[in-house]
Formats: structure tokens, sequence, C-alpha cells
């Protein structure tokens, strides 16, 4: 990671899933990391793609997210939590 401040950006769906939120992620992330800020996003994991990414130069962390529905929110959440936990002395700001 870049040096100065860290942000995780922790979204439910991010790319290939291309919507309003995840635009926003993406531009705001790319802002931030202009700034000298370290960024890097943590999203869900998504058949067929992979556990660690870039997109547009912004490292992207995916997720375990099992099944649909409620099973699939309630392990993105539980896995969220795990891996901010276990990687809270490399961020400041969530």
């Amino acid at each position: 990671m870049s040096p100065g401040p860290a942000v995780v950006m922790l979204s439910a769906s991010f790319h290939p899933l291309v919507g309003g939120a995840e635009k926003q992620a993406l531009e705001l992330s790319k802002a931030l990391t202009r700034r000298g800020l370290s960024v890097r996003i943590v999203t869900r994991r998504l058949p067929g793609t992979p556990t660690r990414d870039a997109v547009e130069g912004i490292p992207v962390r995916r997720l375990l997210a099992l099944g649909t529905g409620f099973l699939n929110a309630a392990t993105f959440l539980g896995a969220s939590i795990v891996w901010l936990l276990l990687h809270a002395d490399e961020f400041e700001v969530i």
C-alpha cells in the first residue's frame, strides 16, 4: 500500500457489477489515491471473480459470501467483520 493514511471502502458489491454506488466507490477511491491516501476496496466475492484483484489501479479484496439472500448477506457480514479485525492495523478509516 502507498504511504499516507489508509482507507478501506467496504461495499456489498463492486466491479464487475457496475451501478451508482460501485462507480462512486471507484471514483472516490481514485481521488483519494491521487491525494496520497492508500485505498483498498473490500467487497463480496461473486462466482468467477478472483479473491484479489485491482480495478483501475485500486486493490480489491473479495470476501466469502455463500448462497443467496439472507445467507449471502450474513456470510459476507461475518467475513467482513473477521477481515476488518484481522487487518485493523492496516487502515484508519472504513
